[in-house]
C-alpha cells in the first residue's frame, strides 16, 4: 500500500494517483519554469546597472523588405479600391482617393450604367468622398479607370501603378 492510500484509508478505495498524474506532472513543469525565470530575474537584477542593457537587435534597424513604400519611385496618392462584406453573399466595392480633378458624381453615374448596379457617394471626414457600389466590381473599376478609350476615361485615365486593389 502506498503512502497516499495509507493516508486516505480503506473508506476511500478509488485510485487517486493514476488519474491525477498528468496534473502533478504539469504542476511540476510550471513550478520548474517559474523557478528558472526567477533565477534569470535574480541574475539580471544582481548585475550592475550599466550591464543591464536589454538586447540591441541590429535587424530591427533594417528597412522592411515587404513595406509598400520603397522611396520616391512609387506614387504617394493611390486610388484604393476595396471590397467590404455586408451580409451573406452581399458585398460593397468602395473607391477612394480620387483627386479633385475627377467628378465623383459623373464617375458614379458611369459605373452604375456600365455594371448595372446601384451605388452612392459617402462623405467621410478622413477619406473624403468615397464611391460605394453594390457587388464585387474591383477589377472592372480598375479596368474602367485605366482605360484610355474615349467613351470611358480618355485622356484622364489613371496608370495601373497608381491604383491599389484590396480585399480577399
Amino acid at each position: 500500500m502506498g503512502l497516499l492510500e495509507n493516508f486516505l484509508g480503506k473508506k476511500f478505495p478509488t485510485p487517486v494517483l493514476k488519474p491525477m498524474a498528468p496534473f502533478f506532472i504539469a504542476g511540476g513543469i510550471i513550478f520548474y519554469g517559474v523557478n528558472s525565470f526567477k533565477g534569470l530575474l535574480v541574475n539580471f537584477l544582481s548585475q550592475a546597472p550599466s550591464h543591464r542593457l536589454f538586447m540591441s537587435i541590429e535587424n530591427l534597424k533594417v528597412n522592411d523588405p515587404f513595406a509598400d513604400d520603397v522611396g520616391d519611385t512609387q506614387p504617394k496618392n493611390y486610388v484604393h479600391i476595396r471590397i467590404q462584406q455586408r451580409n451573406g453573399r452581399k458585398t460593397l466595392t468602395t473607391v477612394q482617393g480620387l483627386s479633385k480633378d475627377y467628378n465623383p458624381k459623373a464617375l458614379l453615374k458611369a459605373f452604375k450604367k456600365e455594371y448595372a448596379c446601384n451605388g452612392t457617394i459617402i462623405q467621410d471626414k478622413d477619406m473624403g468622398e468615397v464611391i460605394q457600389l453594390q457587388g464585387d466590381h474591383r477589377t472592372k473599376v480598375m479596368d474602367f479607370l485605366t482605360d484610355k478609350d474615349k467613351d470611358k476615361m480618355g485622356r484622364y485615365a489613371l496608370q495601373k501603378d497608381h491604383i491599389k486593389i484590396h480585399g480577399f
